[in-house]
């Protein structure tokens, strides 16, 4: 197999699909190469993935894609919740091997956001990672809940021009999942329009000790409803994975779910502002996580659920997505209660929201410089969130 580095020094855009990057120079057409796209059906989108196991590779990747930059600044936002076990490698992979010294770094920013009551902000500040918790972020915001909230607020913490949203959680993290998502903003030599705004993960979900059967919301839920309301995203293999690159000013410009609903609503409110075409895939290979058991499922999909039939309009009967807190209603499954229903929140664009409070898209000035500095190598003292 020929080398994944190799193959970015004449890559080219898959036709159609793939369009030019807003920002970034336009690179000579060079020869096209075909590497075997991990499925017929998704051959149109999918950017080819990293040769496995190559660190040598991965360092040759970063290099060039450093090279392609030019002066766009790219981030690796983390949010995290008790992620104590995995967070470590995971800042450790990146900081190793996108932000060596003595190289211009292909990743400018490493975070690692938090609603952690473990070791999580200890562990991630000693592997190199700015750290912050996400309840000291953006205060004039109002209490907020789960992933959407820690990825909305991941906006403001940096001004870098591509971030790289991961979940904390992977066993399977290399440093070859960052590059392969950034690789379609800086390698795009196609310039038929607007360009590439979000790239979404492509992967093998493994569930367990087998390679198959991963993603059961992802099948069962969030799929059949993209097909029935979306279809013009149905070539989306993995609409809710949590590992994807996106353009931080098109981000500024969408609302973000709350909860488990994030990556879906970012997906639709995307492609309904800049067009389906300008959300592409990138090959990560395989992915292994900590699989959640199927009780947890329920109120995930629910969520999800709820934000489909919203962006499609679908009026839900009177009052059914906010119930009162005296009456708690719960998801039911094998005549248990699973959890409560949430409602439907949602932040609104970062944009409008920094110009209705009059504070700055940079790195807020006021916060301590443990959240606006590279932590050193050694575990400090940190205050339980």
């Amino acid at each position: 197999m020929a080398c994944y580095g190799d193959l970015l020094c004449d890559r080219v855009a898959r036709p159609r699909r793939l369009r030019h990057a807003d920002g970034v120079p336009e690179p000579e057409d060079p020869p096209a190469v075909e590497p075997e796209p991990a499925d017929a059906e998704n051959a149109a989108t999918v950017w080819p993935g990293p040769a496995a196991g190559s660190a040598a590779c991965t360092r040759a990747e970063a290099n060039i894609l450093s090279e392609r930059k030019g002066d766009l600044r790219v981030a690796v936002c983390l949010p995290a919740l008790n992620e104590a076990a995995t967070i470590g490698g995971i800042c450790e992979a990146v900081r190793e091997n996108l932000m060596a010294p003595g190289a211009p770094p292909l990743v400018d920013e490493l975070w690692v956001l938090h609603s952690s009551d473990d070791d999580t902000p200890a562990v991630a500040a000693a592997a190199g990672a700015r750290v912050a918790a996400v309840s000291d972020l953006l205060p004039e915001a109002g209490r907020g809940r789960g992933k959407g909230d820690a990825l909305w607020k991941s906006l403001s913490v940096t001004d870098a021009d591509l971030i790289v949203w991961c979940d904390a959680d992977l066993l399977s993290f290399s440093p070859a999942y960052v590059t392969s998502l950034l690789a379609p903003f800086l390698l795009n030599a196609n310039a038929e329009g607007a360009g590439v705004v979000m790239v979404k993960a492509h992967y093998q979900r493994w569930l367990g000790d087998r390679p198959t059967g991963g993603g059961r919301t992802t099948e069962l839920v969030a799929k059949p409803l993209i097909s029935l309301f979306f279809p013009e995203l149905s070539h989306i293999s993995q609409p809710l994975s949590g590992e994807y690159a996106v353009r931080r000013g098109a981000a500024m410009q969408v609302p973000f779910v709350q909860g488990y609903g994030v990556e879906m609503g970012l997906l639709i409110d995307l492609s309904r502002r800049f067009g389906a075409e300008s959300i592409v895939q990138a090959d990560l290979g395989i992915r292994r996580h900590r699989n959640r058991p199927l009780a947890e499922l329920a109120p995930q999909s629910l969520e999800i659920i709820q934000v489909v039939l919203e962006r499609a309009g679908v009026e839900p009967p009177r009052g059914a997505w906010e119930a009162p807190p005296a009456d708690k209603r719960r998801v039911q499954g094998a005549g248990a209660p699973l959890g409560e229903i949430p409602g439907l929140r949602e932040r609104p664009p970062m944009r409008s929201f920094l110009r209705l409070s009059q504070t700055t898209p940079d790195v807020a000035k006021d916060q301590p410089p443990s959240l606006c500095q590279p932590q050193p190598l050694v575990a400090p003292q940190v205050a339980q969130a």
